[in-house]
C-alpha cells in the first residue's frame, strides 16, 4: 500500500509530464492554425479612437473548450487592448467568431502605417484545473483614416436646412 506522499508525489509527477506531454503534442502535431481576419481598421485622429471589424475562424485545436478574451493593437512595444467580456465559451471546434467595430484608443497611428491586430484565446483543461494564459494570434493590418463628411455634403445639408427655414417663414406669415 502506497503512503499519502508517495501519492502527492506521483500526482505531481503525473501532471508535469502530462503538461509536458502536452507542450510537445502541441509544438509537434498538425494542427490548423486559428485564422484572424481583420476586414476594417479605421482610425479617428480627432477622438484617438481605433475601430477595428474582422473574424476569428478556428477549425481545430487543443483543449476541451476556448474562449478570447481581449483584442489588442500594437504600437511600437507598446500593446493596447480591450477586453471582450463577458466571454463566449466554445466547446467543439471548429467556430467562428465575429467582431464589428471593436474600439480601442491607442497611441497616435499613422494613416497608411501597418499595425499588428491580435486576439487572445485561452484553453482549458481538465488536468490542469483552468484556463491557460493563453495565446494571441495576430495580423498585420493597415490603418485607414475614418471616412470623413466631404464639404459638398455638409454645404448641401446647410443649403437644405436654409431652404426649409425659409420655407417656414413663409408659411407663417401668410
Amino acid at each position: 500500500m502506497r503512503s499519502s506522499r508517495q501519492n502527492r508525489i506521483g500526482k505531481h509527477l503525473r501532471r508535469t509530464l502530462g503538461l509536458l506531454g502536452l507542450s510537445l503534442f502541441v509544438a509537434t502535431s498538425a494542427q490548423a492554425s486559428p485564422i484572424l481576419s481583420i476586414n476594417e481598421f479605421t482610425w479617428d485622429s480627432t477622438t484617438g479612437v481605433a475601430n477595428i471589424s474582422g473574424t476569428f475562424d478556428v477549425d481545430s485545436y487543443t483543449g476541451e473548450k476556448w474562449r478570447l478574451t481581449f483584442v489588442e493593437i500594437q504600437v511600437g512595444s507598446t500593446i493596447y487592448s480591450t477586453s471582450l467580456a463577458p466571454y463566449t465559451e466554445y466547446t467543439s471546434v471548429p467556430f467562428s467568431y465575429s467582431f464589428e467595430d471593436i474600439a480601442i484608443t491607442p497611441a497616435a497611428l499613422t494613416i497608411g502605417n501597418a499595425y499588428e491586430v491580435g486576439i487572445k484565446m485561452q484553453r482549458y483543461f481538465t488536468f490542469m484545473s483552468g484556463w491557460d494564459s493563453g495565446t494571441v494570434f495576430r495580423s498585420s493590418t493597415v490603418v485607414t483614416a475614418v471616412p470623413e463628411p466631404t464639404t459638398a455634403l455638409l454645404v448641401g445639408f446647410g443649403l437644405a436646412g436654409l431652404a426649409m427655414r425659409r420655407s417656414r417663414v413663409s408659411t407663417r406669415s401668410a
